[in-house]
Order: structure tokens, then C-alpha cells, then sequence
């Protein structure tokens, strides 16, 4: 069974997921669960507000796009939220790990 890392809690615009295996591209709903291996892309004007387990929240800004696994990698584009204690976040050339809770904010 592969694990829920983070649940949709309101997005805006064209969001898309691309599911751990598959092959298409689906529309993202509100209230859908992301998962290990999991991608998410937002298209222009939109945007995805995301809550994770252990109290994190990230809102997903426009033409962005992030994978999960082991943590949260910004492939591109821009996220902001608060992140709470062992959320990993990753770009491709930079990786941090919160100790305590605090606002953080990837450009």
C-alpha cells in the first residue's frame, strides 16, 4: 500500500497529479490525498494549498512543480507555508530539515 503524505486542502486554477507508476497526467480535486512518489504541477494562475501529517502546510504557487518522496523536492517554481519538525524539504541544490516549527519560504 503506498503511504499518504499530504492531503489538498483548496486549490485554485489547473492542478494536476501525476500518481506513483502511472503513465497520464489526472486533474488534482480538493480533498485528494498525495502520496510517496506522487508529482504535483500547477499551471498559471493557480495554486494548491497542501497539509501534512504532523502539522506542516504548504501552499504551491503557480507553474510549479514538486515531487514526494522522502520528503517534498520544488522540481520548480515556488512554495511557502509552515513547516513543523521532520518535514524534509528538498531543490535540486539545496535540502533542509526542520528542527522546530517555523515559517519558511522557497523561491
Amino acid at each position: 500500500t503506498r503511504v499518504r503524505v499530504a492531503l489538498v486542502q483548496g486549490l485554485g486554477g489547473k492542478v494536476d497529479v501525476l500518481r506513483g507508476g502511472a503513465i497520464d497526467w489526472s486533474p488534482l480535486g480538493d480533498g485528494s490525498g498525495l502520496y510517496e512518489d506522487d508529482r504535483l504541477r500547477t499551471f498559471k494562475g493557480a495554486w494548491a494549498k497542501l497539509a501534512f501529517d504532523g502539522g506542516s502546510a504548504l501552499r504551491v504557487g503557480e507553474e510549479t512543480m514538486i515531487s514526494f518522496g522522502g520528503g517534498v523536492t520544488i522540481e520548480r517554481g515556488m512554495v511557502e507555508g509552515e513547516l513543523a519538525a521532520g518535514l524534509r524539504l528538498k531543490t535540486p541544490t539545496l535540502e533542509a530539515e526542520t528542527a522546530t516549527s517555523r515559517d519558511i519560504e522557497f523561491r
